[in-house]
């Protein structure tokens, strides 16, 4: 060092002991080396920091880490050819024992010939930095360990441009583009919709702020594939610039199964209003129900959001009752079943019926008890009176096989024949005759018969050409009614087979009837039977048959009308006049 050119006190030029006193004041550790490479200054920090009480004796190589050394001798020697000033970071042994980090900024000296005078430089202990550096790497190798270990993609966007900045391994994966090529792509280039604007306006462009968005998407992969993603995206500032954070969840499985499902409802649903069900649901603790499809045109309020109470007010008084304790049953869980049938009022105000059958779909985890309850209903009022009718039916059945046996043991007990064969013959005809009209009030399943059907059915066995005529208005027959008046045509046909008109080949028959009388229970039914061409007649017969006593013990006891007989020259004139609808027959 060149000494200066005037002195202060002690001998010391007026400059150096200015420098010194600025050093020795200063935080920094300032040091200056001469051209041999001694340390000629040590100020009071970087004395402290090695535990010196000056630089006479001080040697670089005592404190600096061995590791250090010739990496930092090296950056003096080429800071000497060079002429210039470096930067360097070693590890010296502080005063403690313990290495610290210093970085060290220094330049040669040279005097006015070129000639090399030593350095001079300043040490900052830089170890808390270089600590927090490694650490700040640390926790960033952590944190992109935790980003690329994501089980879902994660997106980083720039929130103006929508580039894509960064992205973790699990998004490559999923989509099938390395790191670079994502990065030089925006969101548009995937995004199904692949519209900024239309992005934006979706709010797809997530803002810094403590809340995030969560929205779908619809994304393209890189061979094509469409899948459906969840998006949570949240905005946060690094560094002075705001960025986007996007987790994207692929959904595509759970979007199929929930289409899925919504198809398996819709046919549910069709399948149910199809069959005429409907259905209903029952919350056991907020005592709510709900109900679909069945009846819900004709009770909107009972269709969602009613209670129990509610539900009961419709059904016949005396069902409610019924219905309520079979409910109780489950709620109370002492059966898991429900099945009842009952009535419920019609807006016109007559009745249906209802069978409902229900079950606990719901119970809670910690007791068993029983918390929802669901099942489904369905009209089954036509069932009912097909039911009714069929007892009904089974009745009047019952009742006409009474009957018919009834008059086939007075066929056999009154009926009189000179010998077996005729015998046979007579009772053979006349249950044959019940037979037909038993099979014709068959097919119309006992509702009655048509007095022309009938009459053609009756005739028919006697005849095999056009020589009975049949001429009157369609009149309808009830089951008694017809039994009786076949029973009648019978005997008539079989007398004039045996001794009238049919009983010759230029001989037939002529059936005629009416109606007469006040419409309803008063209307009556006139028959006439009249026979022409058969064997002359000189007189009545003596004596009345067992026809004869059929006739008048069917019409006028069994149906209540009046037989008349007259027998005319050409033949028999029978007449019947009863009433259409029996008082007998209806009583039983």
């Amino acid at each position: 060092m060149q000494p200066p050119p005037a002195e202060g006190a002690g001998g010391v030029p007026a400059e150096v002991a200015q420098f010194q006193l600025f050093a020795e004041a200063m935080p920094a550790m300032l040091w200056i080396g001469d051209a041999e490479g001694r340390c000629v200054y040590l100020n009071a920090a970087l004395r402290a920091f090695w535990g010196v009480a000056s630089a006479e004796g001080f040697t670089w190589e005592a404190t600096l880490h061995p590791e250090d050394a010739a990496d930092l001798f090296a950056v003096f020697d080429t800071s000497l050819r060079d002429r210039t000033a470096f930067v360097v970071e070693a590890r010296y042994r502080h005063a403690s024992g313990t290495y610290r980090y210093l970085r060290t900024e220094a330049s040669p000296r040279f005097g006015p010939e070129g000639r090399f005078l030593g350095m001079m430089g300043v040490n900052v202990d830089v170890t808390e930095m270089r600590a927090a550096e490694a650490a700040a790497r640390e926790s960033e190798a952590r944190l992109r360990a935790m980003f690329d270990a994501s089980p879902f993609a994660v997106f980083v966007l720039d929130p103006v441009t929508h580039r894509i900045l960064d992205v973790n391994e699990r998004a490559c994966r999923d989509y099938g583009y390395s790191h670079a090529e994502f990065c030089a792509l925006r969101i548009g280039d995937i995004d199904v919709l692949g519209d900024a604007t239309a992005i934006r306006a979706r709010g797809r462009c997530s803002v810094v702020g403590p809340s995030a968005q969560e929205f779908e998407a619809r994304h393209r992969t890189r061979d094509g594939t469409v899948r459906d993603v969840l998006v949570r995206a949240q905005g946060i500032r690094v560094g002075g610039r705001d960025l986007t954070y996007g987790a994207h969840m692929d959904i595509t499985a759970r979007k199929q199964a929930e289409a899925a499902l919504r198809n398996s409802q819709a046919r549910l649903r069709l399948a149910l209003e199809a069959a005429e069900f409907g259905t209903w649901e029952y919350d056991i603790r907020a005592d709510q129900a709900s109900r679909r499809g069945l009846l819900a045109e004709d009770f909107p309020e009972l269709t969602e959001g009613f209670n129990l109470q509610t539900w009961l007010a419709p059904i016949h008084p005396e069902d409610r009752q019924m219905l309520e304790t079979r409910l109780r049953e489950v709620i109370e869980g002492r059966t898991a079943r429900y099945d009842v049938e009952f009535r419920l009022v019609r807006p016109d105000g007559g009745w249906r019926w209802i069978a409902s059958r229900g079950t606990v779909v719901e119970t809670d985890p910690a007791t068993g008890a029983p918390l929802v309850l669901a099942g489904v209903a369905r009209d089954v009022t036509e069932v009912r009176r097909a039911q009714e009718r069929q007892a009904l039916l089974a009745r009047e059945v019952d009742h006409r096989a009474k009957n018919a046996l009834a008059v086939v043991q007075a066929a056999l007990r009154l009926t009189r024949a000179p010998d077996l064969p005729s015998y046979i013959r007579a009772i053979e005809g006349r249950v044959a005759a019940l037979a037909r009209t038993q099979t014709l009030l068959a097919e119309s399943r006992w509702s009655g018969a048509d007095l022309r059907t009938l009459l053609d059915g009756e005739i028919a066995p006697f005849v095999v050409d056009q020589r009975v005529a049949l001429s009157g208005p369609a009149v309808g027959l009830s089951p008694g009614l017809a039994q009786g008046l076949a029973m009648a045509v019978h005997e008539l046909a079989t007398n004039a087979l045996k001794h009238g008109a049919l009983s010759v080949l230029g001989g037939h028959v002529a059936i005629a009837w009416r109606l007469h009388g006040a419409a309803g229970d008063g209307q009556r039914l006139n028959l006439s039977w009249t026979e022409a061409g058969g064997p002359k007649l000189a007189a009545p017969p003596q004596r009345r048959g067992f026809g004869s006593r059929v006739l008048e013990a069917t019409v006028a006891h069994q149906l209540g009308g009046t037989v008349t007989l007259d027998w005319q020259a050409e033949g028999l004139v029978c007449t019947l006049d009863l009433p259409l609808h029996p008082r007998r027959q209806q009583a039983g």
